[in-house]
């Protein structure tokens, strides 16, 4: 039986239409999550090295604050020292020499405290800087394009489109108008 409609032919173009495009689209779902994934870890790895470099800071920042700390020590004993035997050597003692020693201790400990403060301060800076590190991996993975899934509804729906006419034929009447 010969088919005059063509609409065999035009359900299975319909529906091997509609197979391609659910096809292109779960090909580029798959590509988005693909790229996504590659993306994701990129971001990952540069945070985990950036995190890495704000660690090494802070260790640096530390080593510097023991540093000075030490050498403050250090020229505070000394001087405490060259204090004592000078008085000694010559004789002084008592409320100058206590007031001389109680200075030198006094400008050793601001120097510490401000050390300590520049140490404080920095550390507080590298931790907001590591916050920012996982903030902007966040952000970046947050911001990456959400795959769109294939429209079985839609391919459906031109299939059973098509075989409703394949079934139900509409006829046209041509007239003729004078």
């Amino acid at each position: 039986m010969c088919d005059p409609t063509g609409g065999v032919a035009l359900l299975v173009l319909t529906a091997a239409s509609a197979a391609a495009q659910v096809k292109a689209q779960q090909d580029a779902a798959d590509a988005q999550s693909q790229s996504n994934e590659r993306q994701r870890q990129t971001t990952l790895a540069t945070a985990a090295n950036n995190n890495t470099q704000v660690n090494l800071q802070g260790q640096q920042t530390r080593e510097q604050a023991i540093q000075k700390l030490t050498e403050n020590n250090r020229q505070a004993a000394i001087g405490i020292g060259k204090a004592t035997a000078a008085g000694g050597a010559s004789g002084v003692e008592g409320n100058s020499v206590d007031a001389l020693l109680g200075d030198l201790s006094g400008t050793q400990t601001r120097y510490n405290q401000s050390v300590t403060t520049n140490y404080d301060s920095s550390i507080g800076a590298l931790e907001n800087q590591r916050l920012n590190v996982y903030a902007n991996a966040a952000s970046t993975i947050n911001g990456l394009a959400t795959p769109v899934q294939p429209d079985y509804l839609s391919a459906g729906l031109k299939i059973a489109s098509a075989y409703d006419n394949y079934k139900n034929p509409k006829t046209t009447v041509i007239t003729k108008t004078t």
